[in-house]
């Protein structure tokens, strides 16, 4: 005998229901906040320099995060040096150096978070 037939088929429609219901909020924080984020890299004489700059729509605490990340040999991302700033402010940016070896493939990582009146958004963006 089955025990509750009507369950199998009611919670994946509310499973859908609900993830349906849910990302409208993160895509209206998303685009409410954040108005677009930048990033560069380069490698001169051995120095490696990230800069990231996070722009919000209007003056919000916002938080950036800068890495500096090394591609391993099994393909992933090794994060080898971080700088944050935060501010509150329509941007903030933050800039960092670091003296790398040759012979590897390096990229800069941005995050970003900017805190709003209805929660936060993050977005994120590499070089």
């Amino acid at each position: 005998m089955k025990k509750y037939p009507l369950l199998k088929k009611v919670l994946p429609l509310l499973l859908c229901l609900t993830i349906m219901l849910a990302f409208p909020v993160v895509a209206y924080a998303r685009y409410t906040y954040i108005d677009s984020v930048d990033s560069s890299f380069t490698i001169v004489n051995g120095t490696a320099e990230c800069k990231g700059t996070v722009y919000g729509k209007t003056v919000y605490p916002i938080d950036v995060k800068v890495e500096l990340q090394q591609k391993q040999s099994n393909g992933t991302w090794l994060t080898i040096e971080t700088w944050t700033n935060s501010a509150t402010a329509i941007r903030a940016t933050k800039t960092g150096t670091y003296s790398v070896p040759s012979g590897y493939t390096y990229r800069c990582y941005v995050t970003g978070t900017i805190y709003g009146e209805n929660g936060y958004a993050s977005v994120e963006k590499n070089y």
